[in-house]
């Protein structure tokens, strides 16, 4: 058979590209819904793929929120510092924020890791046994 029009270099694209199934994926997806079950119904795999969809938008969110958090705290030793000698210049006033670094100290007391940061990390400890 001779193409004139090459149209075979195409055909890999027109195979649609399959991913895991639900089956292979439902214990992964057990991390962040417990549960979770392998199933061939289309009706209940698409019930539980919207059940997992709306908690994990909200925890993405909390997560960059997070991150963002994390991020800003990363650098108040330097800022607290900064507050500190700034403290010292009398000529700008009366000392402001001196019970900072304590209570910095105990919001770092009170953080916890993010569970998608925990979920990532256990999924990955998998990956590699």
């Amino acid at each position: 058979m001779d193409w004139k029009l090459r149209l075979h270099r195409w055909f890999d694209a027109l195979i649609p590209a399959r991913g895991p199934s639900w089956n292979e994926a439902v214990a992964f997806a057990r991390e962040i819904k417990s549960d979770l079950h392998v199933t061939s119904d289309p009706a209940e795999i698409e019930r539980q793929d919207i059940a997992i969809a709306r908690p994990t938008r909200s925890t993405i969110a909390t997560h960059q929120a997070s991150e963002d958090l994390r991020a800003w705290l990363g650098d108040v030793d330097c800022r607290l510092h900064a507050l500190v000698l700034l403290n010292t210049i009398t000529e700008l006033g009366e000392p402001v924020g001196e019970d900072l670094a304590e209570r910095h100290t105990r919001l770092q007391e009170r953080l916890r890791p993010c569970p998608v940061t925990e979920v990532a990390a256990s999924v990955s400890r998998r990956g590699q046994e």
